[in-house]
């Protein structure tokens, strides 16, 4: 198979902008500096308990992949990003081969902890990893993740909502993970709250932070239910937002998945003649997450120019994608699985959705997290990103959008996101009537390149 950059050359390199790199001169040696001064300095009152520094750790594994048992011993680590607001993310992998499990992953804003077994693989991007047991101190202006009766004691805590956030997310955790077996309680912070954690327990937040020792006027005024105390109101709305596998912050919808599946059939990167090497159908094309993917359907096993393609696209998440016998399917940083095998997409990363398959039909809402950029959905007849196949075509801002969406449609989203905030102005839409044709289909060629 002729490499994908000898005809994506300017694909990949205009998806490459959309990663971030560390800088080559960035200081892995020490955490994020934070601005707040120590207690030491009269901070914090006498009686406060939460630290305003963090430790500076002696070992720290710098941004790369190590292997559990030789490049850095099994045990419990903390994770820093190596510049702050500027989130960092690790990998936890089954081994090293290319069919290794995806075991665990996160990215954060400051700071996680995530414990390593023998054989395991840890990859950081854009942070660095440190034995916990160097870093006994978190600096509660920023921290995310703490360890109980290590960072901070058992008790009940004030929480407040972080500057610029809607809302946010505190979890206990029974051990460090970002799998969801691992969640023994979360509660949303709208604007402040409290939350009482337990010795060996983890408390990670997300788009919140920690304020003080909860004081019995906090505790009358700032209480509310945790989601295991209103479980059985809510009991059939938490069976569907309680099973993700990662993570992220609040806004959960009720009836969308909170997982994606994992197929039985998996064709790695490569290229494929449909009929002989797989089955004509529909596959989900799930990134690896190593980097933006790409994907490119031909009448040729070796197109030589544009013409020659039926259809492509770039993949930051997933794709969906349908070919018939004869055609070739080219992808690179992705698998594909037949569709059947991918019933479930976590609504809060995925991008493309089959409606009646990932998404029930119906009227969804949609908000941008962005108020300096736009978003889009489109609804589409066809997998295919061709004007001729959208039915309609929504701008997105940071006020809910409704869509209604039918059965076999499918559902393509950018730089946007599903909320379950219900009050809302109809977006501007798109007059398929108006003559704005080329103009978008300029949007869905820069989708092809750039993925939603």
């Amino acid at each position: 198979m002729r490499p994908l950059h000898t005809f994506f050359g300017a694909l990949l390199l205009s998806i490459s902008v959309l990663t971030p790199a560390y800088g080559a001169d960035a200081d892995a040696t020490a955490v994020p500096t934070s601005p707040v001064i120590t207690s030491s300095r009269g901070i914090l009152k006498p009686k406060d308990i939460l630290s305003t520094s963090t430790s500076i750790p002696e070992t720290v594994y710098r941004p790369g992949i190590y292997q559990v048992g030789t490049d850095l011993p099994a045990g419990e680590y903390m994770i820093f990003t190596l510049t702050n607001g500027i989130k960092g993310s690790y990998s936890v992998l089954s081994d090293l081969s290319d069919e290794a499990q995806v075991l665990d992953h996160a990215s954060f804003p400051y700071n996680s902890i995530v414990t390593l077994s023998e054989g395991q693989v840890l990859k950081l991007t854009r942070c660095s990893a440190s034995p916990i047991a160097e870093v006994p101190q978190i600096d509660h202006f920023y921290g995310n993740m703490y360890k109980i009766g290590y960072h901070i004691p058992a008790g009940t805590y004030r929480l407040k909502r972080a500057k610029n956030a809607q809302a946010g997310v505190a979890f206990t955790l029974a051990w460090p993970s970002n799998t969801y077996d691992c969640v023994i309680d979360y509660m949303e912070v709208k604007d402040n709250a409290v939350i009482t954690v337990h010795e060996g327990e983890y408390l990670q937040l997300e788009d919140c932070l920690l304020a003080s020792t909860a004081s019995a006027e906090d505790i009358k005024h700032y209480r509310i239910p945790t989601a295991s105390e209103t479980a059985i109101a809510e009991e059939e709305a938490l069976k569907r937002q309680q099973t993700s596998p990662i993570l992220v912050s609040g806004d959960l919808v009720a009836g969308l998945s909170t997982s994606t599946s994992k197929p039985e059939t998996i064709y790695p990167a490569d290229t494929y003649l449909v009929g002989s090497d797989l089955p004509a159908g529909e596959y989900v094309l799930l990134s690896t997450g190593e980097e933006p993917g790409v994907y490119m359907i031909s009448d040729k096993a070796d197109p030589d120019k544009h013409d020659d393609l039926v259809d492509y696209g770039g993949i930051q998440t997933d794709a969906i994608v349908q070919v018939e016998d004869g055609e070739y399917l080219t992808f690179e940083n992705a698998t594909a699985s037949p569709i059947e095998e991918v019933p479930e997409l976590d609504y809060r990363s995925a991008t493309e959705f089959k409606v009646g398959v990932h998404i029930p039909a119906g009227t969804w809402y949609f908000v941008t997290d962005d108020p300096d950029n736009t978003g889009i959905v489109f609804v589409m007849s066809a997998t295919r990103r061709q004007y001729k196949d959208m039915i309609s075509m929504k701008y997105i801002d940071t006020t809910p959008v409704p869509i209604t969406l039918e059965k076999g449609q499918y559902l393509l989203m950018m730089n946007c996101r599903f909320t379950a905030q219900t009050s809302s102005v109809s977006g501007p839409g798109a007059d398929l009537a108006s003559g704005v044709n080329s103009a978008i289909q300029t949007l869905l060629d820069a989708i092809k390149q750039f993925g939603a």
